[in-house]
């Protein structure tokens, strides 16, 4: 503590003052009489300050704003209860960082000299204003106990040796006892059997906090419960002697049996969902089976492979007879394909394929749709883009969905347009862009979803199960790519396709 000198010569009466008043600091302050940081000054008779430390100086900067206890900081003879007292004290409430203090002086006049009057010497404590400090003890403790009663979870504290000394009303809705009966007793005389019991104590000796301890408890009626205990020791802010531990428990038992449940319905679930995958292949080959006799009689007949049929109308009905049938064939492979996807059978036999085989192979399955309802078909393929690694099957049936339903859905005189290029983090993108009747946006999530098409009354104008897209978006994810769509009514609508960019294969690598 460097003091602070008042400036003037060097005399004796000067020096017998400082001496007095460092020898007065230092039996507060060496002696424990006041903390080391309490304010401490001398002032002469005419209020001129002879010598303060740093903590004066600090506490005055804070009480600036409050006159009357900045009055204490500055005594005069005038504020001693009479003209011969040679001590007094003096205090004032204030404001410090938003907190009601009782700031208390204690002053001494101290003589030094022969002809000189007594220099007043003091010192400042500060203190919590009791009425204040009783105030937040009952807000607080009146807000611990909402919290306890509101929360799900059980409040406890015991002694270091895990001996059970506070327990909130909350423990017996979970355990049956009330609070009175556990004190005393160890915390471990709710675990179910001993081995609990004895994980739980070792959990607790580790002094280390932990969360969500899984306990079998049991209840007072026997019943076993299932608790999550959390706990943090407990140490004397001075000396840091551990004093016990405190925590939580919350009853989870009601919980762990919906889990259960709901375990056991996923497993119903899937098996119901193994069931149907099972019925669909079954009833699929039973379908296919006369479909195909169906196709290739009917083939036989159009073409008048054992001659001619009769009558004209007879090949007309041949015809139409073949086509619906390759269209109920397609359906039904659609729909397999989605259950075997939703069952996790469906396994992609990959290799590398060229960007434009795959764009010009599919553009033919669906030249010949284009050409009876009037549609341009368009492709925009680089020769230089890079080979991809894909399921050719899957990603052929995918431009297929994509291109026939733009077909479909434009009309006569419309353009539909295949693209494939790099986008700008590397994916290969594939485009499927039309002129058609577009969509509204907040049908664009319902067709993604399996036999779902924009509009209700899309499915009596057009053909088809509304499966075309939901298949193409899982067949696509399957591929680790994504799908996406872009529309507006009458304006058309552009789907893209976007295939990771580790599946290129470029020249160099090849």
């Amino acid at each position: 503590m460097k003091p602070r000198l008042k400036p003037s010569a060097q005399d004796a009466a000067t020096r017998e003052r400082n001496d007095l008043a460092e020898a007065f600091a230092r039996v507060l302050l060496s002696d424990g009489l006041v903390g080391s940081q309490a304010p401490v000054f001398f002032q002469e008779p005419d209020g001129t300050m002879i010598w303060a430390n740093d903590g004066y100086y600090g506490l005055a900067a804070l009480l600036a704003n409050a006159p009357a206890a900045q009055r204490l900081l500055h005594p005069g003879y005038d504020d001693a209860p009479d003209g011969e007292s040679q001590s007094w004290t003096a205090s004032a409430r204030a404001a410090l960082n938003g907190r009601a203090v009782i700031v208390r002086a204690s002053y001494a006049k101290l003589a030094y000299g022969a002809r000189r009057k007594p220099a007043l010497a003091g010192f400042v404590q500060v203190a919590p204003d009791e009425a204040d400090h009783l105030r937040d003890l009952a807000v607080a403790r009146e807000r611990a106990n909402d919290i306890m009663r509101l929360a799900s979870d059980w409040v406890w504290e015991t002694d270091p040796d895990g001996v059970l000394t506070f327990a909130s009303d909350r423990v017996q809705r979970g355990t049956g006892y009330h609070p009175q009966e556990l004190l005393g007793a160890p915390l471990m005389r709710l675990a179910a059997g001993t081995q609990a019991g004895e994980a739980l104590l070792a959990r607790l000796m580790t002094l280390a906090p932990f969360r969500d301890y899984p306990v079998q408890a049991r209840a007072k009626d026997g019943s076993e419960r299932t608790f999550l205990f959390s706990a943090v020791p407990v140490f004397e802010p001075e000396g840091g002697r551990h004093t016990g531990f405190r925590g939580t428990a919350n009853d989870v038992t009601g919980l762990s049996e919906r889990e259960q449940s709901i375990l056991a319905a996923k497993e119903a679930a899937e098996q119901a969902n193994r069931a149907k995958a099972q019925f669909l292949s079954n009833m699929s080959h039973e379908l296919r089976t006369p479909l195909n006799a169906i196709i290739g009689f009917s083939d036989m007949m159009t073409g008048a492979v054992h001659g001619p049929l009769g009558a004209a109308a007879y090949g007309q009905y041949a015809t139409d007879i073949n086509s619906s049938a390759r269209h109920l064939l397609a359906i039904i492979n659609d729909i397999l394909e989605v259950a075997k996807i939703e069952a996790g059978r469906l396994a992609l036999v990959e290799e590398e394929t060229s960007v434009g085989d795959l764009c010009s192979i599919a553009l033919k399955l669906v030249q010949e749709r284009a050409e009876q309802r009037g549609v341009q078909l368009r492709c925009e393929a680089p020769a230089n883009l890079p080979n991809v690694v894909i399921d050719q099957r899957a990603m052929r049936q995918v431009l297929l969905n994509l291109l026939s339903n733009a077909v479909k859905f434009t009309k006569p005189g419309g353009e539909v347009t295949l693209r494939a290029q790099l986008a700008m983090d590397g994916d290969l993108m594939l485009q499927v862009c039309d002129t058609g009747i577009g969509m509204r946006e907040d049908d664009l999530n319902r067709v993604l979803q399996p036999f779902v098409q924009g509009e209700a009354e899309l499915g009596r104008k057009f053909e088809g199960t509304g499966l075309g897209l939901s298949l193409s978006k899982q067949l696509i994810e399957l591929h680790g790519g994504r799908l996406g769509i872009v529309s507006k009514p009458d304006f058309g609508t552009t789907v893209s396709v976007y295939l990771p960019a580790r599946r290129l294969v470029y020249a160099a690598a090849r």
